[in-house]
Protein backbone atom coordinates (compact mmCIF):
# COMPACT_ATOMS: atom_id res chain seq x y z
CA UNK A 1 0.00 0.00 0.00
CA UNK A 2 2.71 2.37 0.91
CA UNK A 3 4.65 1.66 -2.63
CA UNK A 4 1.38 2.91 -4.04
CA UNK A 5 1.25 5.72 -2.19
CA UNK A 6 4.89 6.82 -3.18
CA UNK A 7 4.04 5.91 -6.59
CA UNK A 8 0.76 8.25 -6.82
CA UNK A 9 2.93 10.84 -4.48
CA UNK A 10 5.68 10.65 -7.53
CA UNK A 11 3.51 11.36 -10.52
CA UNK A 12 1.15 14.04 -8.89
CA UNK A 13 4.89 15.91 -8.34
CA UNK A 14 6.04 15.02 -11.59
CA UNK A 15 2.57 16.61 -13.63
CA UNK A 16 2.99 19.65 -11.52
CA UNK A 17 6.41 19.65 -12.75
CA UNK A 18 5.37 19.13 -16.67
CA UNK A 19 3.13 21.53 -16.40
CA UNK A 20 5.64 24.18 -15.57
CA UNK A 21 4.99 24.69 -11.50
CA UNK A 22 6.49 23.52 -8.33
CA UNK A 23 5.52 22.68 -4.58
CA UNK A 24 6.92 25.03 -1.97
CA UNK A 25 7.49 22.82 1.61
CA UNK A 26 4.69 22.81 3.06
CA UNK A 27 2.76 22.53 -0.30
CA UNK A 28 4.66 19.12 -0.84
CA UNK A 29 4.11 18.07 3.01
CA UNK A 30 0.31 18.25 2.27
CA UNK A 31 0.33 16.89 -0.43
CA UNK A 32 2.42 13.61 1.02
CA UNK A 33 0.03 13.74 4.03
CA UNK A 34 -2.93 13.77 1.43
CA UNK A 35 -1.43 10.90 -0.65
CA UNK A 36 -1.69 8.68 2.27
CA UNK A 37 -5.59 8.64 2.64
CA UNK A 38 -6.91 8.06 -0.89
CA UNK A 39 -5.43 5.88 -3.72
CA UNK A 40 -3.67 6.58 -6.81
CA UNK A 41 -6.27 7.77 -8.89
CA UNK A 42 -7.82 9.95 -7.04
CA UNK A 43 -4.68 11.67 -5.85
CA UNK A 44 -4.26 12.14 -9.62
CA UNK A 45 -7.60 13.54 -10.61
CA UNK A 46 -7.38 15.49 -7.61
CA UNK A 47 -3.57 17.03 -9.03
CA UNK A 48 -4.48 17.37 -12.62
CA UNK A 49 -7.45 20.00 -11.01
CA UNK A 50 -5.28 21.76 -9.91
CA UNK A 51 -3.22 22.06 -12.50
CA UNK A 52 -6.48 23.47 -14.26
CA UNK A 53 -7.25 26.10 -11.70
CA UNK A 54 -4.34 27.49 -12.16
CA UNK A 55 -3.98 27.70 -15.93
CA UNK A 56 -7.91 29.48 -15.16
CA UNK A 57 -6.72 32.10 -12.91
CA UNK A 58 -5.16 35.34 -13.71
CA UNK A 59 -2.04 35.18 -11.99
CA UNK A 60 -0.44 31.84 -12.27
CA UNK A 61 2.37 31.29 -9.85
CA UNK A 62 5.76 29.68 -10.29
CA UNK A 63 5.46 27.83 -6.37
CA UNK A 64 1.82 26.49 -5.49
CA UNK A 65 1.90 26.85 -1.37
CA UNK A 66 -0.02 25.09 0.74
CA UNK A 67 -2.88 27.86 1.34
CA UNK A 68 -3.75 27.38 -2.13
CA UNK A 69 -3.34 23.84 -2.16
CA UNK A 70 -5.69 23.50 0.73
CA UNK A 71 -8.35 25.27 -0.99
CA UNK A 72 -8.49 23.01 -3.99
CA UNK A 73 -7.51 19.76 -2.59
CA UNK A 74 -8.97 19.71 0.64
CA UNK A 75 -12.37 20.64 -0.35
CA UNK A 76 -12.62 18.02 -3.17
CA UNK A 77 -11.28 15.44 -0.45
CA UNK A 78 -14.05 16.32 1.64
CA UNK A 79 -16.23 15.88 -0.60
CA UNK A 80 -16.02 12.66 -2.01
CA UNK A 81 -15.38 11.46 1.33
CA UNK A 82 -18.72 12.39 2.04
CA UNK A 83 -20.10 11.09 -0.78
CA UNK A 84 -18.53 7.61 -0.09
CA UNK A 85 -20.04 7.80 3.54
CA UNK A 86 -23.25 8.16 2.26
CA UNK A 87 -23.07 5.69 -0.35
CA UNK A 88 -21.96 3.21 2.27
CA UNK A 89 -24.41 3.87 4.82
CA UNK A 90 -26.09 0.56 5.75
CA UNK A 91 -30.28 1.46 4.34
CA UNK A 92 -32.04 0.32 7.61
CA UNK A 93 -35.37 -0.39 7.13
CA UNK A 94 -38.59 -0.34 9.35
CA UNK A 95 -40.03 -3.04 11.09
CA UNK A 96 -43.77 -3.22 10.38
CA UNK A 97 -44.95 -2.33 13.96
CA UNK A 98 -42.88 0.84 13.90
CA UNK A 99 -45.53 1.41 10.81
CA UNK A 100 -47.92 3.84 11.01
CA UNK A 101 -51.30 1.94 9.76
CA UNK A 102 -53.13 3.17 6.94
CA UNK A 103 -56.19 1.06 6.77
CA UNK A 104 -59.21 2.60 4.74
CA UNK A 105 -62.24 0.57 4.09
CA UNK A 106 -63.48 1.02 0.61
CA UNK A 107 -66.59 -0.76 1.31
CA UNK A 108 -67.82 -3.88 3.10
CA UNK A 109 -68.88 -7.05 0.78
CA UNK A 110 -70.07 -9.03 4.07
CA UNK A 111 -73.27 -8.98 2.64
CA UNK A 112 -72.98 -9.51 -1.43
CA UNK A 113 -70.57 -12.61 -0.67
CA UNK A 114 -72.32 -14.25 1.61
CA UNK A 115 -74.47 -17.44 0.83
CA UNK A 116 -77.54 -19.75 2.09
CA UNK A 117 -76.61 -22.95 0.02
CA UNK A 118 -79.35 -23.32 -1.66
CA UNK A 119 -79.57 -24.50 -5.37
CA UNK A 120 -79.81 -20.82 -6.63
CA UNK A 121 -76.84 -19.47 -4.92
CA UNK A 122 -74.96 -23.11 -6.35
CA UNK A 123 -76.08 -22.10 -9.79
CA UNK A 124 -75.05 -18.40 -9.70
CA UNK A 125 -71.46 -19.50 -8.66
CA UNK A 126 -71.15 -21.78 -11.59
CA UNK A 127 -72.87 -18.83 -14.03
CA UNK A 128 -70.53 -16.25 -12.28
CA UNK A 129 -67.12 -18.57 -12.92
CA UNK A 130 -68.15 -19.51 -16.08
CA UNK A 131 -68.47 -16.01 -17.53
CA UNK A 132 -65.39 -15.07 -16.04
CA UNK A 133 -63.05 -17.72 -16.91
CA UNK A 134 -64.70 -17.53 -20.84
CA UNK A 135 -63.92 -13.80 -20.54
CA UNK A 136 -60.12 -15.04 -20.05
CA UNK A 137 -60.27 -17.64 -22.95
CA UNK A 138 -61.28 -14.63 -25.53
CA UNK A 139 -58.08 -12.90 -24.73
CA UNK A 140 -56.59 -16.02 -25.98
CA UNK A 141 -54.77 -15.29 -29.83
CA UNK A 142 -55.72 -18.22 -31.02
CA UNK A 143 -59.57 -18.45 -30.19
CA UNK A 144 -61.33 -16.79 -32.21
CA UNK A 145 -65.17 -17.03 -33.69
CA UNK A 146 -66.24 -18.87 -31.11
CA UNK A 147 -70.28 -20.08 -30.68
CA UNK A 148 -72.21 -21.41 -28.19
CA UNK A 149 -72.85 -25.30 -27.77
CA UNK A 150 -76.15 -24.99 -29.18
CA UNK A 151 -75.03 -23.75 -31.95
CA UNK A 152 -72.45 -25.97 -32.60
CA UNK A 153 -75.05 -28.95 -32.41
CA UNK A 154 -76.86 -27.24 -35.11
CA UNK A 155 -74.03 -27.33 -37.83
CA UNK A 156 -74.00 -29.42 -40.33
CA UNK A 157 -72.01 -32.92 -39.80
CA UNK A 158 -68.05 -32.83 -40.89
CA UNK A 159 -68.11 -29.13 -39.65
CA UNK A 160 -65.31 -27.70 -37.56
CA UNK A 161 -66.30 -25.45 -34.37
CA UNK A 162 -64.49 -24.27 -31.71
CA UNK A 163 -67.19 -23.44 -28.74
CA UNK A 164 -66.71 -22.65 -24.60
CA UNK A 165 -67.88 -25.21 -22.26
CA UNK A 166 -67.39 -26.63 -18.89
CA UNK A 167 -66.22 -30.53 -17.96
CA UNK A 168 -69.33 -31.65 -16.46
CA UNK A 169 -68.03 -35.52 -16.74
CA UNK A 170 -64.85 -37.41 -17.84
CA UNK A 171 -64.76 -41.07 -18.57
CA UNK A 172 -61.63 -43.27 -20.51
CA UNK A 173 -61.68 -46.00 -22.39
CA UNK A 174 -60.19 -48.23 -24.50
CA UNK A 175 -61.35 -45.75 -27.84
CA UNK A 176 -60.01 -42.80 -26.23
CA UNK A 177 -61.46 -40.00 -23.62
CA UNK A 178 -65.32 -38.94 -23.94
CA UNK A 179 -66.08 -35.84 -22.17
CA UNK A 180 -69.24 -34.41 -21.25
CA UNK A 181 -69.31 -30.72 -21.62
CA UNK A 182 -72.03 -28.29 -21.31
CA UNK A 183 -72.32 -24.42 -21.75
CA UNK A 184 -75.45 -22.27 -20.19
CA UNK A 185 -77.94 -23.48 -22.81
CA UNK A 186 -76.73 -26.74 -23.77
CA UNK A 187 -74.51 -30.07 -23.32
CA UNK A 188 -72.73 -32.78 -25.54
CA UNK A 189 -69.86 -34.89 -25.67
CA UNK A 190 -67.07 -34.86 -26.99
CA UNK A 191 -64.22 -37.42 -28.30
CA UNK A 192 -61.08 -37.40 -27.40
CA UNK A 193 -59.34 -40.79 -30.07
CA UNK A 194 -56.79 -43.18 -28.22
CA UNK A 195 -55.05 -42.65 -31.90
CA UNK A 196 -53.90 -38.87 -31.48
CA UNK A 197 -51.71 -39.44 -28.00
CA UNK A 198 -50.49 -36.02 -27.39
CA UNK A 199 -54.56 -35.16 -27.57
CA UNK A 200 -55.14 -38.13 -25.44
CA UNK A 201 -52.55 -36.67 -22.60
CA UNK A 202 -54.79 -33.40 -22.84
CA UNK A 203 -57.85 -35.00 -22.18
CA UNK A 204 -56.51 -36.86 -19.23
CA UNK A 205 -55.17 -34.00 -17.71
CA UNK A 206 -58.79 -32.00 -17.29
CA UNK A 207 -60.86 -32.32 -14.65
CA UNK A 208 -64.51 -31.41 -13.64
CA UNK A 209 -65.82 -27.47 -13.41
CA UNK A 210 -62.79 -26.86 -15.57
CA UNK A 211 -63.94 -24.36 -18.28
CA UNK A 212 -62.16 -24.80 -21.63
CA UNK A 213 -62.60 -24.32 -25.24
CA UNK A 214 -62.54 -27.08 -27.63
CA UNK A 215 -62.15 -27.22 -31.46
CA UNK A 216 -63.98 -30.07 -33.00
CA UNK A 217 -65.34 -31.63 -35.70
CA UNK A 218 -69.03 -32.36 -35.73
CA UNK A 219 -70.33 -36.08 -36.00
CA UNK A 220 -73.20 -37.65 -35.75
CA UNK A 221 -75.87 -37.82 -32.73
CA UNK A 222 -74.28 -34.84 -31.61
CA UNK A 223 -71.00 -36.14 -31.16
CA UNK A 224 -67.85 -34.17 -31.47
CA UNK A 225 -64.59 -35.25 -32.65
CA UNK A 226 -61.60 -33.26 -30.82
CA UNK A 227 -59.04 -31.77 -32.68
CA UNK A 228 -57.67 -29.49 -29.70
CA UNK A 229 -58.35 -28.15 -26.18
CA UNK A 230 -57.52 -24.61 -24.97
CA UNK A 231 -56.80 -23.50 -21.14
CA UNK A 232 -57.76 -19.98 -19.92
CA UNK A 233 -54.37 -17.59 -19.61
CA UNK A 234 -53.42 -16.28 -16.49
CA UNK A 235 -53.51 -11.98 -17.45
CA UNK A 236 -50.38 -10.48 -16.73
CA UNK A 237 -51.17 -7.55 -14.46
CA UNK A 238 -48.93 -4.89 -12.12
CA UNK A 239 -49.01 -6.01 -8.70
CA UNK A 240 -49.65 -2.97 -6.48
CA UNK A 241 -47.42 -2.35 -4.09
CA UNK A 242 -46.84 0.22 -0.65
CA UNK A 243 -44.63 3.15 -0.75
CA UNK A 244 -42.46 1.36 2.13
CA UNK A 245 -41.15 -1.45 1.46
CA UNK A 246 -43.28 -3.64 4.20
CA UNK A 247 -44.59 -6.98 3.68
CA UNK A 248 -47.86 -9.08 4.52
CA UNK A 249 -48.37 -12.59 5.53
CA UNK A 250 -51.76 -13.96 4.67
CA UNK A 251 -52.75 -17.11 6.60
CA UNK A 252 -55.51 -19.13 6.87
CA UNK A 253 -57.11 -22.32 8.54
CA UNK A 254 -55.33 -22.06 11.86
CA UNK A 255 -57.37 -24.29 13.59
CA UNK A 256 -57.76 -21.72 16.54
CA UNK A 257 -59.95 -23.48 19.63
CA UNK A 258 -59.39 -26.89 18.25
CA UNK A 259 -57.63 -29.80 19.40
CA UNK A 260 -54.99 -29.36 15.98
CA UNK A 261 -54.64 -25.68 16.97
CA UNK A 262 -50.69 -25.32 17.35
CA UNK A 263 -50.58 -22.88 20.25
CA UNK A 264 -46.87 -22.68 21.04
CA UNK A 265 -46.17 -22.01 17.03
CA UNK A 266 -48.65 -19.93 16.41
CA UNK A 267 -47.18 -17.13 19.49
CA UNK A 268 -43.08 -17.76 18.53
Amino acid sequence: MKKNNDEGLQEAVYLLIKSGYHLDQEAFELLKEISQDIDVEELRALTKKVIKKIGMSAQKPLFINRKFLEGVLLTDIYKTKEKKEKTSKKVIFKYAKDVEPEIDVISDPTKLIGSTGSLSDYIEYFRDRFHKLTSLLCQRMDIKDTISVKEAKAVLTGSEVKFICMIAEKRETKRGVFLTVEDLESEVVVFFPSDNIELVEKARRLIADLVVCIQAIKGSNDLFIAKDVFLPDLPLRKPNTAPLPIYAIFVSDLHIGSKMFMKKEFNR
